[in-house]
């Protein structure tokens, strides 16, 4: 069976352990041996470095050759640019589509709204995806992180009801056993990921909360924002930053045998790990912080999902930085500074393990959390094993789609 995938493969770790998970258990599934070509996603975009594939009459040719189009995973439903006739990443004619012969399936996708501009770009989406839907030889599915509940929001249940949703990938994806230079041995380490992209969606600034709290607040509240007046405040990343850092700051203190590695999942997570590091202090950042090398491809997602596999709790704003561990039954906490975050562990039944970072109990949340993970975490365990095998059965279950729809024997 020949399988051609429109995905990011030069994205970061996140895309590659997505595109590995995917493989992974539609071979097992399909029951069949599988050979995937690789279509990269830039290679189809504006970039003039990267431009170097149209969606045209060779693409269509290309694709009539194989037996199944994947489209993803990845967020490729988003409303999150207005350079394309869509409004999200996606931009393959209907016409290129309708040329095609060979079935298709959009893939795990997400689907979320940026600010700004989202009505102009969701009435540029609904008519697209109306039109997809309606095509004999497309199945369009929706990842498992809040994304069909809001194109039900958005566009209504005439739509959703014709939409499946397929866990990502990166739940499946496998590790390789490495030995890790970040990780010293004899102690237990928590994995701490910081995004830094979009940090003004992120954390709005200022923010009228931050206001409350610095102004009524504690003790804790003003040490940590030492020096600030509610007239001068920082931005609310910069005050999240800090009330984490005190949070590590403390467990550091209590426990000597506990570490932390940062990890970056694409370039702009250094503003944040600086930031952080800077904060934690120069002796902590000297003596008991380390931070990941910046890789991306296949052998860095084998690479840096072990280092998370082989410490004690994951504490995350990335997606994937929570989806594979999780996966991979580690303890996680989700740092919510998107909805999606919250929306996946709420799908997940996890509810209890996402942290908004703008909860007033932040610091006290997290500190339960870290002490729970660094005690007995077999319970935890076993709960994300239950969980992972839920999340299996959902991704059976769409495959079980694809295959009764495209290729059972009449």
């Amino acid at each position: 069976m020949k399988i051609i995938q429109l995905a990011s493969y030069a994205g970061n770790i996140g895309d590659n352990a997505n595109v590995s998970g995917t493989r992974r258990v539609l071979r097992e599934n399909f029951g069949r041996e599988i050979q995937f070509t690789d279509l990269e996603f830039e290679w189809f975009g504006t970039d003039p470095r990267w431009a170097r594939r149209r969606f045209d009459q060779a693409f269509i040719e290309e694709v009539n050759q194989y037996d199944l189009f994947l489209i993803g995973g990845g967020g490729f439903f988003g409303l999150t640019t207005n350079k394309t006739s869509t409004g999200t990443p996606i931009d393959i004619p209907l016409d290129t589509l309708r040329q095609i012969k060979t079935p298709m399936v959009f893939y795990a996708l997400g689907f979320h709204t940026m600010a700004g501009h989202v009505e102009e770009r969701a009435a540029k989406f609904k008519p697209y995806l109306e039109a997809i839907l309606d095509m004999d030889h497309v199945l369009v599915s929706v990842r498992n992180d809040g994304s069909l509940a809001n194109l039900r929001c958005m566009f209504g249940e005439n739509i959703a009801s014709r939409i499946f949703v397929c866990p990502d990938g990166g739940f499946f994806t496998q590790t390789k056993e490495s030995t890790h230079v970040e990780l010293e041995e004899g102690t237990r380490t928590i994995a701490l990921q910081l995004g830094g992209d979009r940090l003004e969606r992120r954390f709005s600034s200022p923010s009228p909360l931050w206001e409350t709290l610095l102004r009524k607040g504690t003790e804790r509240l003003y040490r940590i924002a030492r020096g600030i007046t509610p007239s001068a405040l920082p931005t609310t990343a910069d005050l999240f930053v800090r009330r984490l850092a005190q949070v590590f700051s403390d467990v550091l203190d209590q426990h000597t045998d506990v570490r932390v590695v940062l990890v970056p999942h694409i370039p702009s997570d250094f503003k944040m790990i600086d930031a952080f590091l800077k904060e934690l202090g120069h002796y902590h950042a000297r003596n008991h912080a380390t931070v990941a090398p910046y890789l991306h491809g296949q052998e860095a997602q084998t690479y840096l999902f072990n280092l998370y596999e082989q410490c004690v709790l994951t504490v995350g704003m990335r997606f994937h930085a929570n989806v594979c561990p999780i996966g991979r039954q580690i303890p996680s906490v989700g740092l919510v500074t998107y909805e999606q975050i919250a929306a996946l562990y709420d799908e997940l039944g996890l509810t209890h393990r996402a942290l908004h970072w703008d909860d007033p109990q932040f610091e006290t949340k997290l500190l339960a959390f870290v002490e729970e993970s660094l005690g007995d975490t077999h319970a935890i365990r076993t709960q994300y094993q239950d969980v992972i095998q839920q999340v299996r059965v959902q991704a059976d279950t769409f495959h079980r789609v694809i295959m009764d729809k495209f290729f059972s024997v009449p």
